[in-house]
């Protein structure tokens, strides 16, 4: 007897189990096939999800940037992986607007795979007498930490004060409207800072590298030669960074810190500022045994934050003068905003 054949018997075995494996193999190559191609479909739908949203996000951003004049609507406008619809409502002339971004992927419907809608309230914050009144105005907090700080001059918060005790409470303001801070022209007030000249050779402006490097104007006027002060021009100085110092800081004008973008002002040496500071992000300052001197004046969009021997002095002559001759009109912004169902 050949004992390398099997019987038939075993051979049918091996090909039923065989045929078995087989089919499970196949069982579980269809089931992760369709998991993949599930799981490839989702991520597929999430990323346009994401780019409709981002759409609605552009119409707003639009919207910001033709107010006040522009109120027309806008629809079927393609940009990137699809379109977008804006629409804007009047809420109160030259002020408040309602504005309501779509955005479609890949194109508007009845072919839009998705869509996300933004309502958006937008407003023209104006310059009115409370924003120049102020020695510290706050969208956020006010903190004062330790009992050698001193303010002369009116503090206004939108948020909360703490440490407030050596200041009279008639001199203390809590206005949640004052937030967000009032949005200034900054490109207007960049071209300022360029165009201004001082005796070294160097503008006003002032980028990342320059801080610590090159030397900020000392006096508050950049040119003080008219007969009538009234007239007098101050230095605008316009940093296109964070203000943080560790060192000592000598510093005149009216000194914008990051302009339209969040920057911040944290000074851990000795400062003199011979003017007023505006940031939409946080001021404050390190302490430790270092003195800090304001005469003029601090705006801040998130929080102000004394510590130690700090002090500040409202100069009304400096906000008049940033007022009247520098004149830094508001852009409209956006309040608030919230994404809408799909009708």
């Amino acid at each position: 007897m050949d004992k390398t054949k099997l019987p038939g018997k075993n051979r049918g075995a091996i090909l039923i189990i065989t045929f078995l494996a087989i089919t499970v193999l196949v069982i579980i190559s269809i089931g992760m096939f369709m998991r993949m191609l599930s799981e490839t479909r989702a991520t597929e739908r999430h990323k346009e999800t994401a780019e409709a949203f981002y759409l609605a996000e552009a119409a707003i951003d639009k919207a910001i940037s033709k107010l006040p004049s522009d109120t027309a609507a806008e629809t079927g406008i393609p940009l990137g992986a699809g379109k977008y619809s804006l629409t804007i409502e009047v809420l109160e002339a030259n002020k408040k607007w309602k504005a309501v971004g779509t955005g479609y992927v890949p194109d508007m419907p009845p072919n839009a795979r998705a869509q996300k809608r933004i309502e958006a309230f937008l407003e023209k914050k104006e310059l009115a007498d409370l924003f120049w009144d102020n020695a510290i105005y706050s969208a956020g907090d006010v903190t004062f930490i330790g009992n050698s700080y001193e303010v002369n001059g009116k503090v206004i918060y939108a948020d909360e004060i703490q440490g407030e005790e050596r200041i009279p409470e008639e001199d203390i303001t809590h206005d949640p409207s004052i937030s967000p801070l009032a949005l200034l022209d900054f490109q207007y007030l960049r071209q300022i800072a360029v165009s201004q000249i001082q005796p070294s050779g160097q503008n006003n402006l002032f980028t990342a590298a320059d801080i610590g490097v090159k030397d900020f104007p000392t006096s508050f006027w950049f040119d003080n030669s008219d007969p009538d002060p009234l007239n007098w021009i101050p230095n605008v100085v316009y940093i296109e960074s964070d203000l943080i110092l560790r060192g000592n800081l000598v510093a005149g004008g009216f000194i914008i810190v990051g302009g339209d973008v969040i920057d911040n002002v944290e000074l851990g040496g000795n400062a003199s500022i011979d003017g007023c500071v505006y940031t939409r992000g946080y001021f404050q300052n390190k302490g430790g045994g270092n003195s800090l001197n304001v005469n003029g004046g601090i705006w801040a969009g998130d929080y102000v934050t004394l510590r130690g021997n700090a002090k500040v002095d409202y100069n009304a002559t400096y906000m008049d003068a940033i007022r009247r001759n520098i004149n830094p009109s508001t852009e409209v912004q956006l309040i608030s905003w919230r994404e809408e169902p799909i009708p």
